[in-house]
């Protein structure tokens, strides 16, 4: 929706190469992004991935002439399979062990910082949006604070992809030949990236546990429903305009309230089973 991709023709090969479409995007979901910031991180984060042995796209750069910002890839092909979920849950854990990418200047403290900052200010955005169209009542925007995560210590810092779903995974012999798609990259807590895997609910979970393996201890019921709630309000706008659909709308709004008023009297000490 905000960029175009072209293969491109080499004699080495074809390339991708990733365009936006303006400079600054705005949506029901994100205002203004800068796309040039956006596609010079998605480089930074395919670079990093790539030399970690993540199963991502080889990046020869980011150029932006005249204003105009372009991501350069390697362009992969998949054999027309589907990728198990087990491959998937293979793939997203190659991610995480990646470990963050580097941020200058950027201390892991201050990175945790801005991973709850966009955290509870994307939620809260979101809601605000419901609230404004009458879908959400605005007293259980009051859930969402950030005391919420007192107490809480994240198992660790990583690379997030954001939206692990079939759509953005090329496959070759069932497998994960590559996963694309990293507008969305974010440095956090990799139990966000989980749950919003299993508030998609297009995975078969526990398939995709085996894949993934060993998990860090699940976080307690509070964590479980803010992260929850970043996904199902996110998807309650998106599919309200964005990508049409009544049904799934309907459906990502009751969730969202439920998590909501589960929040409210969630314990930081009891983790859901």
């Amino acid at each position: 929706m905000e960029y175009f991709l072209f293969r491109v023709s080499t004699d080495k090969g074809p390339l991708a190469i990733k365009a936006a479409t303006a400079l600054s995007i705005s949506d029901d979901i994100d205002d203004a992004i800068d796309t040039s910031l956006s596609l010079a991180r998605e480089a930074s984060v395919l670079k990093h991935l790539r030399s970690n042995g993540a199963k991502v796209p080889d990046c020869f750069g980011f150029s932006q002439n005249e204003g105009f910002p372009l991501c350069v890839m390697e362009f992969i092909i998949g054999d027309g399979t589907s990728a198990t979920d087990f491959s998937l849950g293979q793939a997203l854990r190659a991610v995480h062990d990646a470990g963050p990418w580097p941020i200058a200047g950027k201390s892991p403290a201050e990175l945790e910082s801005d991973f709850k900052i966009k955290i509870l200010g994307c939620i809260r955005q979101w809601l605000h949006k419901l609230v404004l169209r009458r879908r959400l009542d605005s007293s259980l925007m009051d859930a969402v604070h950030p005391a919420v995560f007192d107490g809480y210590a994240m198992p660790r810092l990583t690379t997030l992809h954001m939206d692990l779903r079939r759509a953005n995974v090329i496959a070759a012999k069932n497998g994960v030949a590559a996963i694309l798609d990293w507008g969305n990259a974010i440095i956090g807590d990799p139990w966000l990236d989980l749950l919003r895997v299993e508030e998609y609910s297009e995975l078969e979970m526990g398939q995709f546990r085996s894949g993934y393996g060993d998990a860090p201890p699940r976080p307690p019921a509070a964590i479980e429903h803010l992260y929850r709630l970043y996904t199902t309000s996110m998807m309650s706008l998106l599919f309200e305009n964005m990508v049409p659909d009544p049904e799934l709308c309907r459906l990502n709004t009751e969730r969202t309230v439920g998590h909501l008023v589960a929040l409210r009297t969630s314990s930081h000490q009891a983790p859901i089973k």
